[in-house]
């Protein structure tokens, strides 16, 4: 019955000897299960081995499938994958933002404590009107990490930029810039630290600066990734990771790109991008996709045409976009106010032609491979123009047959246009473009963007500003949609991109959770003691692509955090069911029916508590090999 926990059995939390863990209810005697989710929460030290397991905000239905966002092929179809487990715990997945004027990657310094002196002040930082500071932060987003920090330091998070949205899931490091008007109130927060750096944030390299970062301002991203509990051998593992050093990866928006809560993000950015605001409505306040009690609760009641006040009252605290629409319409708004009040509602519709734009990256390597470009493919070639002030722009080309014939160009630089509202699309000049415009009617986009011949493109070229590369579509309703003067040309992403500065190295561990990776000044070097294989990969990817996505190619596996969760969890009701657990298990409940009652914590009759070091002090030797 393990596998079939509810999610609302991992919401209990107690402190244990300074610290906190998360508990599952246990109404039946059998501990040996319920053992295995006995997890710690973050404690703050970079080398801690953290897993995402013991935030128990956990989606335990998957929303998305990888076929239901058009994810389905390979670059080669009958290959061996290693498998794995991926994100185990927060150091198996370490981003690292690459800087996009000196190519540096974004580190903390040695001593990450920010002191209130490192802001400058005088004529001459007055005459800078941002602040840049770096942000390191585990089991948040971006955007959530931000919001805390503004309602900390009591500032607009929209005064607040940066270059992208770094995962949840793991251990991310990025710049990020905020108007300096607000400094004493930042330098007041970041003076104190235990308001910021309370186990899942840290703030450093604070400094003055005289622009903002934009959206999509950055080379690239360094990723250091950790596959646990991989059981092929060495030669196959590394033959593997050569062949994506060397072939590439097709270039998918990951699945974290359509979110992980309850909205069914593809439906809503339909209805949002034909301007259907009464059906984005009702998919955001659906309860299809909804797991936990009291917001489907809180939903059904208002489907119920119940007041306003309860349902807000009722639906928990990570349903940002409802409750702002709810808080909009007690205000007196009509509804499609209302739906413009939601923040960062866009991302609905970039999830939407995300999920258009790998159909169509699937359809591609179906129709014609993943070796070379075909005619009437769309390709990128050199870069015109630059610098500070000059736009950069870079050619486009449709294949030639001779081009073809001669195989002049590389799947490498083949490229599909995104679609976007109010853009003029290209289209290719092959089977590729009459799928591209009948998948276009279906959806009965037709009317939000203008196909055009390449012929109609300024000297055939297009814009590839760094500021535009992550926002490639434009989801706000614009005066030139509603005009029918299409003016800018869509973006273009590559279908297949190859991972740059690739190292890898086999290391073996004793423990379920034991950290591989324990610090980004670690050298990646084979070793290790142990039971488990772990693959440890490092390689920079471009703006806007996913590391998840090049893992993928090797892994052949699921790469959704619910999918890998639950086989986090299997190993670790493994690790709980060994016959030398079960017995610490039962000495401890022993040592804890024999305190006082004043000792003992007021916890529930089905709850158990378990001391922290008899809990992890179990070594991997005392678990049966399995198969």
């Amino acid at each position: 019955g393990a596998s079939h926990q509810k999610p609302q059995a991992l919401q209990r939390t107690i402190d244990v000897d300074g610290r906190r863990i998360l508990l599952a209810k246990s109404g039946k005697r059998t501990c040996n299960a319920t053992m295995a989710y006995v997890l710690r929460e973050a404690h703050s030290t970079w080398n801690d081995k953290i897993g995402f397991a013991a935030t128990g905000q956990l989606s335990w239905t998957p929303k998305y499938s990888e076929e239901d966002v058009g994810i389905s092929q390979y670059m080669k179809k009958r290959t061996q994958g290693i498998h794995g487990v991926l994100k185990g715990t927060w150091s198996d997945f370490v981003v690292q933002e690459v800087r996009i004027d000196d190519q540096r990657v974004v580190n903390l310094p040695a001593d990450d404590q920010v002191k209130a002196e490192d802001m400058k002040e005088g004529k001459a930082a007055a005459r800078q009107k941002w602040l840049k500071f770096t942000l390191c932060k585990m089991g948040l987003d971006t955007i959530s990490a931000i919001r805390i920090i503004a309602r900390m330091a009591n500032i607009p998070y929209t005064s607040f930029r940066f270059a992208g949205i770094k995962d949840k899931y793991g251990i991310t490091l990025q710049e990020v810039t905020l108007m300096s008007h607000y400094s004493h109130r930042f330098r007041d927060l970041v003076s104190s630290e235990y308001k910021v750096k309370n186990g899942k944030i840290w703030i450093s390299e604070v400094e003055n600066c005289s622009r903002p970062l934009h959206s999509g301002e950055l080379y690239g991203n360094r990723f250091v990734v950790v596959l646990r509990n991989v059981t092929l051998d060495h030669k196959t593992m590394h033959r593997s990771v050569r062949r994506l050093r060397k072939g590439g990866f097709l270039n998918y928006f990951g699945m974290q790109r359509f979110g992980g809560g309850s909205i069914p993000s593809l439906e809503a950015g339909r209805h949002l991008l034909l301007m259907n605001h009464s059906a984005f409505v009702q998919s955001i306040m659906s309860t299809r996709l909804s797991t936990n009690k009291q917001e489907i609760e809180a939903k059904e009641l208002y489907e119920k045409n119940g007041s306003l006040e309860e349902v807000m009252h009722l639906l928990p605290s990570y349903c940002i976009a409802e409750k702002q629409f709810l808080e909009a319409r007690l205000q007196g708004n009509p509804l499609q106010a209302a739906v413009s009040a939601i923040p960062f509602k866009s991302l609905f519709v970039q999830s939407y032609l995300s999920g258009l734009w790998n159909e169509a990256c699937s359809y591609r390597i179906k129709r014609y491979g993943s070796k070379q470009a075909v005619e009437g493919d769309i390709i990128l070639l050199e870069t015109i123009g630059g610098g500070q002030k000059g736009k950069k722009m870079q050619k486009i080309k449709i294949v030639s047959e001779q081009d073809a014939k001669n195989r002049t160009y590389s799947i490498l630089d083949v490229v599909l246009p995104m679609f976007a509202e109010g853009r003029r699309v290209v289209l290719p000049r092959n089977r590729m473009g009459k799928w591209l415009k009948k998948r276009m009617k279906v959806e009965n986009i037709m009317h939000t963007m203008k196909v055009v011949e390449i012929e109609d493109v300024d000297g055939c070229c297009v814009s590839v500003d760094q500021e535009d590369c992550e926002d490639e579509m434009q989801t706000r309703p614009s005066k030139a949609t509603r005009s029918k003067t299409f003016t800018e040309v869509c973006k273009f992403r590559h279908v297949v991109v190859r991972p740059q500065r690739m190292r890898s190295s086999v290391r073996r561990y004793s423990s379920v959770d034991d950290a591989v990776f324990r610090g980004l000044s670690e050298d990646l070097m084979n070793g290790g003691e142990g039971d488990f294989t772990a693959l440890v990969l490092s390689f920079t990817l471009p703006a806007g692509c996913y590391a998840t996505m090049a893992l993928r190619e090797i892994m052949r596996t699921e790469t959704s955090h619910h999918y890998h969760y639950s086989l986090f969890r299997e190993q670790l009701v493994l690790f709980a069911r060994s016959n030398s657990t079960i017995a610490k298990i039962s000495r401890a409940r022993q040592e804890r029916k024999k305190l006082t009652k004043r000792k003992r914590r007021r916890v529930r009759n089905d709850d158990f508590v378990l001391p922290f070091k008899t809990v992890f002090n179990v070594q991997a030797n005392d678990i049966e090999k399995t198969a």
